[in-house]
């Protein structure tokens, strides 16, 4: 089995920036127990143009993982808690600001440091 890389982009409300970094703290520490996500260290940034886009690149185990994390109740209410406080999961890659750049930039954000 082969992993998965994904980029996910997520607007959140401009008041829960904050919240949404929290959530992707937790979220990757249960992914990481449950088997989803692999061990390989996530990146996370955010638009210098766009200052309400975060964006998450982060590997999946596999195509099965992705599968069962979609049927896993505590992954939805994680989810479900995302949906409160952001306005668009899911930002096509073309909707960023710094989309029709050669080498964009973005703001590096650690969310997994305590």
């Amino acid at each position: 089995m082969s992993g998965r890389i994904v980029i996910a982009a997520y607007r959140a409300k401009p008041e829960k920036i904050n919240d949404l970094l929290q959530i992707l703290r937790a979220k990757r520490k249960f992914m990481l127990e449950a088997g989803y996500y692999s061990p390989r260290a996530p990146i996370t940034m955010s638009s210098m143009k766009d200052p309400e886009l975060v964006i998450e690149v982060f590997e999946w185990t596999s195509l099965e993982a992705i599968s069962i994390a979609h049927e896993d109740s505590k992954v939805l209410e994680i989810w479900s808690k995302m949906d409160e406080i952001c306005y668009e999961i899911g930002s096509r890659l073309n909707s960023f600001p710094e989309a029709m750049q050669s080498f964009p930039n973005f703001e590096p954000v650690d969310p997994y440091d305590d």
